[in-house]
C-alpha cells in the first residue's frame, strides 16, 4: 500500500465535510452577453440555450435572440418598428412590437406574427411555454389577461368578472400566473392570482399581507414567486404548490425584493440597494439563502435578474460602464462535486500503478 497516497487521501476526506458544511449556496460566474455594435443591452428570458431579450441600436430598441450553442446571435426587429422580447419556449419568442402590439416570432424576424386582433386596442404577449401564450390586451377601456394558442389566431379572456384590470405574467402546461386589480378604492388593489385556462381564479394573496402580485411559475408546476407587500414594503415571496406554503424571502437590508422566475429549486429576482439601484439574487427557497448576484460582476453599479433554465443559469442584465449589459450567471461545480473528485484521486492513482 502506498501509504503517501492513503494519508493524503484521508487528509482531503476529513476536509470535505468541513467544506461543505461552510458553503451553503452555489457559487457562480458570468458572461457578459451585450453584442458587438449595439450599445447596451437586456436579457429577459432563457430556455435551453435559448435567450431572448432586447438591445438598442440608434435610439431604437430591438427585441433579440441569442444562441449560446451556435452562438449565433439575431435582431428579431421588424423593419420600421421598435420591439423587445420577453419569453421563449423552443424556437418561438414572445414579446412587443411598436409598443402596443403582442408579437410572436419563430427564429428571425421574418417569422413574425401579430397577435393583436380587432377586439383588442393594445396587447403584450409575456410569456410562452409549448403552444400557449401568456399576455394582456386592452378591450374597451379595461385591461385583460389573455391566453393565445400558437396558430390558433384566436385568444382566451382570463378577465373575472368584477375586477378592475388583470395581467397574465407567467406560465406552464397547466396554468397560468398574473395579477388582478381589485378596484381603484382601495389603498392596495393588487392580488397575485394563478388561472387554470379559464377566468376562474385562485386568489393567492399571502394572509397578513395587503398586496401582492405573481410573476413566474415553475414548468413543474411547484413554485409560484413574486413579490407580497405589507405596511409598504415589497417583498419578494414563494408559494410552494406541493406543501401549500408560503415563504417571504426577503433577508432584509434592502429597500425592496422582487422574485420574477423560478425553476421549481431556485428563484431569481433583484434586491433594492436604493430606489435606483438594484442587485441581481438568486435563491434557494428560503431568506436566508439569499445570494448577491451583482457581486460576481466587476465594476457592476447596478443589475437584476429576470429568466432562469432548467439547469439554473441565469439571465438579466447588469450595469456596466454606465450602460446596461445582458448578461448570464452560471452555476459553478458545488464542493460535494470536487469532493467526490479529491476523494476518488487515491483509487486513481493505485489504479494507474497497477
Amino acid at each position: 500500500m502506498n501509504t503517501r497516497t492513503h494519508f493524503a487521501g484521508g487528509i482531503f476526506a476529513l476536509a470535505c465535510p468541513f467544506l461543505l458544511q461552510t458553503v451553503y449556496a452555489t457559487t457562480y460566474g458570468y458572461i457578459d452577453l451585450n453584442p458587438i455594435g449595439y450599445a447596451s443591452s437586456i436579457a429577459d428570458g432563457i430556455d435551453g440555450d435559448n435567450i431572448v431579450g432586447s438591445v438598442f441600436i440608434a435610439g431604437e430598441q430591438h427585441a433579440f435572440l441569442w444562441n449560446l450553442d451556435t452562438s449565433a446571435q439575431i435582431d428579431l426587429n421588424p423593419s420600421s418598428s421598435t420591439s423587445f422580447a420577453w419569453g421563449i419556449s423552443g424556437e418561438n419568442v414572445v414579446g412587443v412590437v411598436n409598443s402596443s402590439t403582442a408579437a410572436l416570432w419563430n427564429g428571425s424576424a421574418a417569422n413574425y406574427t401579430n397577435l393583436n386582433s380587432s377586439s383588442l386596442k393594445d396587447s403584450g404577449a409575456y410569456a410562452i411555454f409549448g403552444t400557449q401564450i401568456a399576455g394582456e390586451g386592452l378591450i374597451g377601456y379595461q385591461q385583460h389577461a389573455l391566453l393565445w394558442n400558437v396558430g390558433a389566431g384566436t385568444y382566451i379572456d382570463l378577465n373575472p368578472a368584477g375586477v378592475l384590470s388583470s395581467q397574465a405574467v407567467s406560465l406552464n402546461a397547466s396554468h397560468q400566473v398574473g395579477i388582478i386589480q381589485i378596484d381603484m378604492v382601495t389603498t392596495s388593489p393588487d392580488h397575485a392570482v394563478e388561472w387554470s385556462g379559464t377566468s376562474s381564479y385562485l386568489d393567492l394573496n399571502p394572509t397578513g399581507y395587503t398586496a401582492s402580485q405573481a410573476l413566474g411559475i415553475s414548468a413543474d408546476d411547484t413554485q409560484i414567486v413574486g413579490n407580497a407587500s405589507s405596511a409598504g414594503a415589497e417583498h419578494a415571496y414563494l408559494w410552494d404548490t406541493v406543501t401549500n406554503t408560503g415563504i417571504d424571502l426577503d433577508p432584509g437590508g434592502y429597500v425592496i425584493t422582487n422574485a420574477w422566475a423560478t425553476n421549481g429549486t431556485i428563484q431569481i429576482g433583484a434586491a433594492g440597494v436604493s430606489d435606483l439601484t438594484s442587485h441581481a439574487a438568486v435563491w434557494e427557497g428560503s431568506a436566508a439563502t439569499f445570494y448577491d448576484l451583482n457581486t460576481i460582476i466587476p465594476g457592476a453599479t447596478s443589475s437584476a435578474a429576470y429568466g432562469v433554465n432548467a439547469a439554473g443559469d441565469i439571465v438579466g442584465s447588469a450595469v456596466i460602464n454606465g450602460e446596461s449589459h445582458a448578461v448570464m450567471w452560471y452555476p459553478l461545480p458545488e464542493p460535494a462535486v470536487a469532493c467526490s473528485m479529491i476523494l476518488l484521486m487515491p483509487w486513481f492513482l493505485r489504479a494507474r500503478k497497477k
